[in-house]
């Protein structure tokens, strides 16, 4: 159950976002947050270690050849398969290496070989270009939001908030919710649902989104 947190808003400072990081730590108490950023992107991570329990597996985990860094929560359960499917060399024993390298080789094809749980963010620092996926079953939680162009993405709502100024209810989604337990899906192209904070949205079954930083298209998996 590790944290993760994204945003691509310019105008949140370390500061604010190490705060919003930190009121996941409990997702991930195993390792210190990890941050990093550029004058793109910031990227967070809250570990709580299953598989490599050294440090080395810490996140945000980059590629081989620098180019790709990812937040990752789940577990995917084939990924010594994988590697070897892919003559991947591991320097660390983590699935989350795995990932980021299955990546720089197949792009989002990738996420038709996995047998797992996850939530997912990709940056490519060389284009830009930022991918974001959930398994099927949206088993790992992944929530997010846009606001003025800018968008934030993490494991709890409670980060959101942290970074964003609307706060508003929505009344239709906490009766979903309390009632039972749950959201109906009500962006059907997206597979999107609704979440009782109109501002947020649950990110829906395996959805992938690929796009830059501030630009962003959709593509869905079938």
């Amino acid at each position: 159950m590790c944290g993760i947190l994204f945003s691509n808003n310019p105008k949140v400072n370390k500061s604010t976002f190490s705060a919003a990081l930190n009121l996941m730590r409990h997702r991930g108490p195993d390792a210190p947050p990890g941050i990093w950023q550029n004058d793109h992107v910031r990227m967070g991570h809250n570990r709580l270690k299953i598989q490599d329990i050294d440090d080395r597996s810490n996140q945000p985990f980059w590629s081989k050849d620098g180019r790709y860094a990812i937040i990752f929560n789940g577990e995917i359960y084939n990924f010594n398969e994988l590697a070897q499917k892919y003559k991947i060399t591991q320097s660390t024993t983590s699935d989350t290496e795995v990932l980021v390298e299955l990546f720089a080789l197949l792009g989002h094809k990738m996420l038709h070989q996995l047998n797992g749980m996850f939530a997912m963010i990709i940056y490519d620092n060389l284009s830009n270009d930022v991918f974001i996926a959930r398994d099927r079953l949206g088993i790992k939680p992944l929530y997010y939001t846009t606001q003025n162009g800018f968008d934030t993405f993490a494991s709890e709502i409670s980060s959101i908030l942290e970074l964003i100024d609307n706060h508003k209810i929505d009344p239709i989604g906490l009766r979903q919710y309390t009632k039972l337990r749950t959201f109906f899906v009500v962006i059907q192209y997206t597979k999107q649902s609704k979440c009782f904070l109109p501002a947020i949205i649950n990110w829906g079954e395996t959805n992938p989104l690929l796009g830059t930083s501030n630009r962003r298209t959709r593509s869905t998996r079938r």
